[in-house]
């Protein structure tokens, strides 16, 4: 029976939130480094040099944070930490060394990547021993995930081969209590939200549109005088094209995607149904002028 005092193991989805919550972080930390990089300082091109900064500056994080505090950022938001896989004591101090190294020296050849890519593009057995390593590791993480799935720890190859697991730093970490009332409350809403967009799909919001405007505007133009505006868009026609009620002309674009929408509709400034649409004549147009 294990001890009340004794660290407990960490869930598994709190280990995959604290790597997610560590990424971010790191990515919002390239992301500024990125930006300030992209101008030159009496000609030179910082961008040269940015994935050894940002490898420099995950290094000064990492020792903030893992060396002096024993946590990552994500682990001391979630109140988790590392612990021996055996004892789930602290880890000492060369493994926590081991720790830092490879995960900056992982981290920076990440980082310099895209950058050595061009170099090893130009030797052909340097990059088939590339592609070779990288499907090992990639095959390798995938089989670790697995068993990670199935038993609960070592979500990390590097903490496996470390023997470091994920554990709370409380040994009685608070439960989160959950009640009827919260539950019902979520399952009514959900249910109501899925509901609700199931219903509004089925409404036809360009009709409705074009209903309350003529309820509150009336007739936007004389409907025996042909007008050089779109009906739609009241804007110079591109495309223009006429339809059944003569007297109205429309953006093709305007008056197709209607059409597509609903098929039955009505043209918004005369209410007569538009029917086939067709392109105008301009010639005709400037003899009834």
């Amino acid at each position: 029976m294990m001890d009340n005092k004794s660290p407990i193991p960490a869930l598994r989805v709190a280990q995959l939130d604290t790597n997610e919550l560590d990424e971010s972080v790191i990515k919002l930390m390239s992301d500024q480094l990125h930006v300030c990089c992209k101008y030159k300082i009496w000609k030179f091109d910082l961008l040269r040099v940015e994935p050894h900064l940002r490898a420099a500056l995950y290094g000064i994080l990492l020792y903030e944070t893992l060396w002096k505090k024993q946590q990552s950022i994500g682990q001391r938001l979630l109140g988790l930490r590392y612990g021996d896989s055996v004892t789930l004591s602290p880890p000492s101090k060369f493994k926590s060394s081991l720790l830092h190294i490879a995960l900056l020296l992982e981290y920076w050849l990440k980082a310099t990547n895209n950058a050595e890519t061009s170099f090893v593009l130009k030797h052909r057995h340097l990059l088939t021993l590339s592609k070779l390593i990288s499907g090992t590791i990639k095959l390798f993480a995938l089989l670790n995930f697995l068993l990670f799935l199935r038993r609960g720890f070592f979500h990390k190859i590097l903490l496996r081969l470390l023997g470091l697991r994920t554990i709370y730093a409380d040994p009685n970490p608070r439960e989160r209590n959950i009640t009827f009332q919260t539950m019902s409350r979520e399952l009514l809403w959900h249910g109501f939200a899925e509901t609700g967009v199931f219903f509004l799909s089925l409404v036809n919001v360009r009709k409705f549109q074009q209903r309350m405007t003529r309820f509150f505007l009336g007739t936007a133009s004389d409907p025996a005088k042909l007008v050089d505006m779109c009906a739609f868009c009241q804007s110079i026609p591109t495309m223009p094209y006429s339809c059944d009620c003569n007297n109205h002309i429309f953006c093709y674009y305007c008056v197709a995607s209607l059409l597509k929408v609903d098929a039955d509709a009505r043209c918004p400034s005369c209410n007569d149904p538009i029917g086939c649409i067709r392109p105008l004549d301009v010639g005709k147009v400037l003899i009834e002028t």
